[in-house]
């Protein structure tokens, strides 16, 4: 079987779960070997401020998942590259 892309957790998966947690180097070792096989991103319900770091430790160039699955970021552009916020209304009938 050949994989495209591995898309990983990171709170009790990649790191231990904390707020000031960082992945072991056991990890970062095996998110190096991943991409070279196959595009590697981080899915988190984090915003992209409380994983910047981490996701810059894993040495990932691709994207991304952050807020919960509402924002992709593009590591290469630095940007983000597709939103999908809940607004206001929905969120006061919620």
């Amino acid at each position: 079987m050949k994989f495209k892309a591995l898309v990983f957790d990171l709170d009790g998966t990649a790191i231990p779960k904390k707020r000031d947690g960082m992945p072991s180097q056991v990890v970062i070792d095996a998110v190096l070997e991943a991409r070279k096989f196959c595009h590697v991103a981080v899915a988190t319900g984090r915003p992209l401020e409380l994983c910047k770091e981490i996701i810059d430790a894993f040495g990932i160039e691709d994207l991304a998942i952050v807020n919960g699955g509402t924002h992709l970021y593009s590591i290469k552009e630095r940007d983000f590259i597709w939103k999908q916020e809940i607004d206001s209304k929905t969120l006061t009938e919620i």
